[in-house]
């Protein structure tokens, strides 16, 4: 709303939310550097009216005050019409000092902390206007790293059954490295292995697989030396391997393995059997005038494929007559 008034000066008035905002056109009104609300640097002095007396710069007040309100707007009644809207005791509100910062809103990480501050150094009076400028501020802050929680990655696919036939179980893993934790990170929770039952096909006959042989190639062995057996006496399945001296699974199951082993009097051996390189069992004698022979036996599930064979573990002489045999044999027992 627009409007012409008989000194000549043009004001332009509106409302919003009660509030009276106006302006001149033609004629700049001078406004005080304590009721500049376009910066936000504090005022240091803006608590009581800066004139000698009391009294109106404008002659039409009450033209102002019944047109524009202009006693409800109090930063330009001081300057215009002081006397005419009882502003003469008017007290404009001062900031206090900022307080301390509080704490960071985070424990860990980035976060923010606020300061505040009061209207209260005076508090407005009198009809005196109200601190030019926020009561809080913001401002970032910063902790320590946060710890890193560990996650599960992904199942690995499932490996394969443990039986051809019949119930067996199968497996799958996964690692806590989804993100791996960190050193005062917490770990994952649950298991890191999955078992699952597998293979309900029914079985058929055990095969059968059956070895036995005799006579070591060598009556001499160093110690780490595997020991090869000259004779077959059986090899059903044909798991044995003369060149070698090893037997080799045909199929998954549960194997039967013996070896007995004869020294020359008053000698002295050490033999193990060994499934893949890892020992199974372990044994030695000292012949005597009653007793020169030992024997060896260990039960172990083989996957296809797998090995067992017989190694020394000291040098050994060993003995063959027709009453004592150094012999290694094997049997499938279950599958």
């Amino acid at each position: 709303m627009r409007y012409c008034l008989v000194l000549g000066i043009c004001w332009i008035c509106s409302i919003h939310n009660g509030a009276v905002h106006w302006e001149t056109i033609g004629q700049e009104i001078s406004t005080p550097a304590q009721f500049d609300v376009s910066t936000r640097e504090e005022v240091t002095d803006i608590t009581t009216t800066s004139y000698v007396e009391c009294s109106n710069s404008q002659s039409n007040c009450k033209i102002l005050n019944d047109t524009l309100n202009i006693c409800a707007d109090v930063p330009h009644a001081v300057i215009l019409c002081q006397g005419y809207c009882h502003l003469c005791n008017a007290v404009n509100g001062n900031w206090s000092e900022w307080t301390k910062w509080g704490t960071c809103d985070v424990t860990c990480g980035n976060g923010t902390k606020i300061r505040s501050r009061k209207c209260d150094n005076p508090a407005p009076s009198h009809g005196g206007g109200y601190c030019v400028g926020a009561s809080e501020d913001i401002d970032f802050c910063s902790k320590h790293k946060c710890p890193v929680h560990g996650s599960w990655g992904t199942w690995s696919d499932w490996s394969n059954c443990s039986k051809e036939c019949g119930p067996g179980l199968r497996n799958r893993t996964r690692r806590c490295d989804h993100p791996e934790p960190s050193a005062d990170g917490n770990h994952c929770f649950g298991a890191s292995i999955n078992y699952e039952v597998c293979g309900q096909q029914e079985c058929t006959d055990v095969p059968m697989i059956l070895f036995r042989v005799r006579s070591p190639s060598h009556i001499y062995t160093s110690q780490g030396a595997n020991i090869v057996f000259s004779i077959i006496d059986i090899n059903e399945g044909r798991g044995y391997d003369a060149e070698s001296g090893q037997f080799r699974a045909p199929v998954n199951g549960t194997y039967s393995f013996i070896a007995q082993y004869c020294v020359a009097e008053q000698g002295f051996a050490q033999i193990e059997l060994v499934k893949d390189g890892s020992s199974l069992q372990k044994g030695g004698i000292m012949a005597s005038l009653t007793r020169h022979c030992a024997d060896l036996h260990a039960m172990v599930f083989l996957h296809r494929g797998e090995r067992v064979w017989i190694r020394s573990t000291f040098a050994t002489h060993f003995s063959e007559s027709l009453l004592a045999w150094s012999t290694f044999s094997g049997a499938l027992y279950y599958v």
